[in-house]
């Protein structure tokens, strides 16, 4: 079991005016994560691997592979051949979370443009490419804004604040909460990533 799964026993909180404990409220601990420039690079929609040339039959694609700055989503970007149909069929992402846990996430391709996966990546080992729809087809693999937490979440609101820059954001950030999937735990800032620093607080307790 990861420490980041321990979360802090649960305590009374006493009343500074009286000897009586209540139960109205209970103590945590709060988190600071920090994402550096490096790892907070703009968006890349070729960051994973540069552009596949779809064949016949699916393929496997385990060479030429770039793993995100940090745990962070995986995106397709679809290019259909010149006048033809939109794609259609499943890319398998295969790579570990941010506790080297083995993960795929199975993203659906579509009409041209960037389709955004789900779970926070910090490998990919292996990229399943399905067979084109025409001969033409390519797909680029890349990685989105969704920075993966290092912390099992039971709710969203327990991300108190988010910075840019050094600069607090104005707008909640959208967060997914997962207490038994690490790699489910993402935050998506409201501004989109930069390659400046990221500030992430977190309220840490026991349910």
């Amino acid at each position: 079991m990861s420490i980041n799964k321990i979360r802090g026993q649960e305590q009374y909180v006493y009343d500074t005016d009286s000897p009586y404990t209540t139960e109205a409220a209970y103590l945590g601990q709060i988190a600071i994560i920090e994402r550096s420039a490096t790892e907070a690079h703009a968006y890349d929609e070729d960051g994973v691997h540069a552009s596949i040339n779809a064949t016949e039959a699916a393929q496997t694609i385990t060479t030429e592979i770039t793993n995100p700055p940090c745990p962070r989503n995986i995106t397709i970007k679809c290019t259909k051949a010149s006048g033809g149909s939109a794609m259609s069929g499943n890319v398998v992402i295969t790579g570990t979370n941010i506790f080297g846990e083995t993960i795929t996430d199975t993203i659906a391709e579509a009409d041209d443009g960037t389709i955004q996966g789900t779970y926070a990546f910090k490998t990919v080992t292996s990229i399943l490419v399905p067979g084109w729809k025409q001969t033409g087809d390519k797909i680029e693999i890349g990685y989105g804004d969704k920075l993966g937490l290092p912390f099992y979440l039971y709710h969203a609101d327990q991300v108190i604040q988010c910075s840019l820059n050094y600069a607090i954001q104005g707008t909640r950030a959208t967060v997914v909460a997962d207490d038994d999937d690490i790699e489910k735990n993402t935050i998506d800032l409201d501004s989109a990533l930069d390659g400046h620093v990221v500030r992430i607080i977190v309220a840490i307790y026991r349910e």
